[in-house]
């Protein structure tokens, strides 16, 4: 296919005429692709004000999905200390002499037992500490409370703790709530 001399010359002619009116500006907003620099921190910061709220909200639904979690895992140790009682006339000082099938310890917990209480430790900061007393515990005060256990510097474990129950007696060292059945 040949191309004749003319056509070059139309072709260079036309293309003269494109860059001279792209140079007045005129059409440049036509043949823009992309973003401006404004418009892409436009679009960043408004994510990052998204996951600004979106971030606590996540973490603090997480956290209460395991103090649930524990909650029930504790009430189910309990509840078989109490039929190991019924069963033996007192309380089993380890997990493994219960008719209960539970994990010892997860990522965020250990669970033990002793002749007193069910126990729940936490693993991970800042989640709080659980007890639940027994029935028949020799500490007249405390027979089945159930409580909920911070430090009183962990102000994250106090915040859990204040939507489980109110706070039972004086928060020196350790702040003890008492958990609403």
């Amino acid at each position: 296919m040949k191309i004749s001399k003319v056509e070059i010359l139309n072709q260079v002619q036309d293309d003269n005429i494109a860059n001279e009116f792209l140079n007045k500006g005129t059409c440049r907003t036509l043949l823009r692709s992309g973003f401006t620099l404004i418009e892409l921190l436009v679009v960043v910061l408004i994510i990052g004000i998204l996951a600004a709220v979106a971030v606590p909200r996540y973490q603090k639904a997480v956290a209460k999905s395991h103090i649930v979690q524990v909650i029930a895992t504790l009430k189910k140790i309990s509840d078989a200390q109490e039929l190991f009682y019924l069963s033996n006339g007192t309380y089993s000082d380890t997990l493994d002499n219960l008719d209960v099938s539970v994990l010892v310890q997860t990522d965020y917990y250990k669970f033990s037992t002793n002749t007193e209480r069910t126990y729940a430790q936490a693993l991970r900061s800042p989640y709080p500490n659980f007890a639940f007393n027994f029935q028949r515990t020799s500490h007249q005060r405390n027979r089945g409370k159930r409580w909920c256990l911070a430090g009183a510097s962990n102000k994250k474990a106090n915040e859990i703790c204040q939507i489980l129950g109110p706070l039972d007696g004086d928060c020196l060292s350790s702040c003890y709530y008492i958990i609403n059945n």
